[in-house]
Parts: C-alpha cells; structure tokens; sequence
C-alpha cells in the first residue's frame, strides 16, 4: 500500500497523541499528561515516511465525560470524513502502566457498534508505555485475561511502543509492516461505504426501539385506563350495595306496615304472607318487565316513603301512613317496568 490512512481510537490520557507523533516522526500533534481528552476535535497530519504519504487522524478520548456522546459521535464522523475514501487501519490505543478500566475493556465493542462488526478486521491494539513493562509482552497477556480478550476481538493484533523512545523508527517501520499485512488480507481498506451502512443501520434500530417503545408506553397508558375503569366499576358496585341494602330496608318497613294494617282484621300469618305477597308482587314486575330489580325498588322506595310522609303529616296513623305508601310503591314499580321511560 502506497499510502496510508490511519485512525487512532481510545480513551483519554491513553496516548494517542504522543503514538501519532511518533509514527509521523514529529511533534505535529499536542502531547500533554492528562485525564481528559487533550483532543476536542478530530485533527489529521500527514508525512512522507519512508517514501510513502501517512495520514494520522487523532480523536476524542471515547468515554470522556468532558464532551457529550452526540458531541463525540459527531466528531468520529468528522474522522471518517477526513480518512476518505476510508481508513486501513484503526489503532486502538491502550496503556500498559495502568489499571485496565471498564471502559478500555468496552473499546472495541463501542468501535463495532458505532463503525460495525467488520471495524474489528481493520483494528490494531497498539499498546503504550512499553518501556514499563517488565516482562514480554506475550506473558503479560497471558496473565491478562481481559486483556487477552480484547486482543482476540481484534483477530488477535497487537503491537507495542516504548513512547520514551520517539526517534525508535524500527518500533514504527514494524508497525506499518504489520497495517500492511492486515490490508492484504482484508483485500481493502474501511471504506466509508461501510460506515454509512452502519449508521443507517443504527438508525433503523433507533426508529424501532422508539416505535417499540412508544408501544409500551400506550399499553401501559391503556392498562392505567383499564385499573381506572375497573376501580371505578367496583365502586359502583359497592355503592349499589349500600343503596341495595338502604331498598331493602324502606321495603321491609312497607311490608311491615303491610303486616301491621292486616292485623286489623286477619291473622298474624295472613298479615305476612300479605306483607310478602307484596313484596313479590314487585319483584315479579320488575323482572318480567326487563328491568332490574335494584332500579324497581328505589323508584318504588322513594315514592313509599314520600306517600308515608305525606300521610303522616296529613293526621293519618302510620300503619294507615306505611299501607299508602306501600300502595303507592307498587303502582310506581308497575308503570315504571311497564313503561321505562316514566
């Protein structure tokens, strides 16, 4: 590969730039020792290194809290841009002398989901600080299990550099010999053909989880509904069990009185079965006329006691009073199943 186009990738304080530096074999890029990302935005620098043109695209630490994810995924697209018509490489760039942290561990995995499954194909860990290490590198992964792991999610290459020795050329030249093996075997570079698809898929996925959810969100809205109906029915229905028993009382108070006037000239079981033919009588109306007995007798109850009332207050006795008002129940409860609308 005559020319070159490489994207270094990794979180803050990683050394991205220094690793740039070193490839370009000058102080193009701004070093400094830092938590936060010393990059803000995507920059590229390009140079001659033996006899072949290098661009190296420096970006935002991934994971840095100091710039947004929108602000972050704006600025990789910016990266693509400039790497037109498409990287060959992706460095993933990791520090040998530090705790390897949650979210060096979620780098490729982030790499694959904003750049897709086929970035891991284009992708190098370049490890930093090789100079710290006190032992080969291979041991070390060994013993390194995540870390290992990673490695494998990137087909297994990796490549280390002792950062304090920038005029190393060999340390580069290695590098570059490896990115061209990687080429040859993909039988490309990245293109941005690729990334485009990637993003379009991520938003096709985006549209159905906002679909889905909104799904829920109307299920969930009709379920409250639903409880809210529901809640509402059984109080209904608890009331009308107080006003059920509230008829039933007014209704034993009429048959009562029916009892009371027959024993005027009756028997005290004639007086009841009176008393309940009455009381049966309404209910027989009630139903055969189709409508409900609870209706029926509230209609009739608030008539009885009406008539009741009214008989008292005009000098009647209350067994007089109670006889009235029962036959004033009754004629209500029968021309109100006869004609509902009364």
């Amino acid at each position: 590969v005559q020319d070159l186009r490489i994207v270094l990738l990794g979180v803050s304080g990683a050394g991205k730039s220094p690793t740039a530096n070193a490839i370009l074999g000058q102080d193009a890029f701004k070093e400094k020792l830092s938590t936060e990302s010393v990059t803000k935005i995507c920059q590229q620098h390009q140079q001659t290194v033996d006899g072949r043109n290098i661009s190296v695209i420096d970006t935002p630490g991934l994971f840095d809290t100091s710039i947004s994810e929108e602000q972050l995924k704006t600025e990789i697209e910016k990266c693509v841009e400039m790497s037109v018509p498409g990287p060959h490489a992706f460095l993933l760039v990791l520090r040998l002398d530090v705790r390897f942290t949650d979210e060096e561990k979620n780098t490729v995995k982030w790499i694959q989901e904003n750049f897709g499954e086929e970035a891991a194909c284009y992708t190098i860990i370049l490890f930093t600080r090789g100079d710290q290490l006190d032992k080969p590198i291979k041991q070390f992964l060994a013993e390194n299990k995540q870390i290992n792991e990673l490695v494998s999610q990137s087909k297994g290459r990796y490549h280390v550099f002792d950062n304090t020795d920038g005029k190393n050329q060999s340390q580069v030249t290695e590098l570059l010999e490896k990115i061209d093996r990687m080429v040859m075997e993909n039988g490309e570079h990245y293109t941005n053909e690729m990334y485009r698809e990637m993003q379009r898929k991520i938003c096709e996925e985006g549209k159905s989880w906002s679909e889905e959810e909104e799904r829920k969100q109307v299920e969930e809205e009709e379920n409250i509904r639903e409880d809210e109906r529901n809640r509402l029915l059984n109080m209904a229905k608890d009331v009308a069990l107080v006003g059920a028993g509230v008829v039933v009382g007014a209704g034993a108070a009429v048959a009562g009185g029916a009892v009371l006037a027959s024993t005027g000239g009756a028997t005290l079981c004639a007086a009841v079965i009176s008393g309940a033919a009455v009381a049966g009588n309404a209910v027989l109306a009630s139903t055969a006329g189709g409508m409900t007995l609870t209706d029926a007798l509230m209609t009739g109850a608030a008539v009885a006691g009406n008539a009741a009332l009214k008989s008292v207050t005009g000098g009647a006795s209350l067994t007089e009073a109670l006889i009235e008002g029962a036959a004033a129940a009754m004629s209500i409860i029968q021309v109100t199943v006869t004609d509902p609308r009364s």
